[in-house]
């Protein structure tokens, strides 16, 4: 991506979050027909068995699937974009060329923007291991040649996992634990048996030499560091990761993940009043997503 590029796409995404910040009836005003068209797709999507597939653009111009009702489909057909901090970490730090890793890819939102910006020389490696987001996943990768959509879940060890599958609505919150969810609401949910792999277990298969990975996992990622540890060490990857604690007990803190890639050498950045900055860890955390940066 030229600069050129990436200062437009930069623009057009701070134009959509400016939109985003906006009270309903202003937006209604602005975009009448997004948001009735939005409206009337989600009402009957509910009583669409495996949900409604439909078409979303995206804030630097591309086109991708998302599933209704789920709610980050929702939120992206709405806003064309997702998490502005990851966004525009993305933005900042991926070049052409690239090996991406995406790990909690869901339906590919980070994918098809990583895929965009790396180009037909960079690669996209994507995982997603439950049914439904991954037949959207795999519908997004499909006519993208540098996607590759792997159905696994990524962990510290090779095993199957009893993930928790909560449907359409809430998919974005599949998980091997209790999701993260602020409010204290208890969703229901079906037990599905998904397979998984460690990174490094992956990257020695593939012969890949990642530039950057995302891992957002639900509460897995410090099991997925401990399955990454010689791809760090070897490709000093820059890192993304999702905070937020978890109300299991059997889940490592996000403190400490952040001080496992602290001690290789890394980093930490946050995203905050419309900046990337140095970031000082903390006890606990909201959610977020934290850089780290060899």
């Amino acid at each position: 991506m030229n600069e050129e590029k990436k200062k437009k796409w930069l623009a057009s995404l701070d134009r959509r979050i400016q939109l985003f910040g906006i009270d309903l009836k202003a937006k209604l005003r602005k975009e009448p027909l997004k948001a009735l068209a939005c409206l009337a797709l989600k009402a009957p999507s509910y009583l669409v068995p495996g949900g409604l597939k439909i078409g979303i653009k995206t804030f630097w111009g591309g086109m991708m699937y998302g599933i209704l009702p789920d709610v980050i489909s929702t939120q992206l057909y709405r806003n064309e974009y997702l998490e502005e901090g990851l966004t525009k970490m993305f933005l900042e730090y991926l070049a052409e060329g690239m090996t991406v890793v995406d790990i909690g890819a869901h339906i590919g939102y980070f994918s098809v923007l990583a895929s965009d910006i790396v180009g037909p020389q960079g690669q996209v490696h994507a995982f997603e291991p439950t049914d439904s987001t991954f037949a959207i996943l795999e519908c997004n990768a499909k006519h993208r040649k540098n996607i590759v959509a792997n159905k696994l879940a990524v962990f510290s060890k090779s095993t199957d996992l009893e993930f928790r599958d909560f449907g359409n609505q809430y998919s974005n919150l599949n998980s091997f634990t209790e999701p993260k969810v602020g409010d204290g609401r208890k969703l229901e949910f079906r037990k599905t048996i998904v397979k998984a792999i460690t990174l490094d277990e992956y990257v020695a298969e593939t012969r890949i030499k990642p530039d950057f990975i995302k891992i957002d996992a639900e509460s897995a990622e410090f099991e997925i560091l401990k399955g990454a540890e010689k791809t760090i060490g070897n490709s000093k990857p820059i890192i993304s990761l999702e905070v937020g604690e978890t109300v299991s007990s059997d889940v490592m803190p996000s403190s400490e993940c952040i001080k496992f890639l602290l001690s290789k050498g890394y980093t930490a950045h946050c995203y905050e009043g419309g900046k990337i900055m140095p970031h000082t860890v903390k006890d606990e955390y909201k959610w977020d997503n934290l850089l780290f940066v060899p």
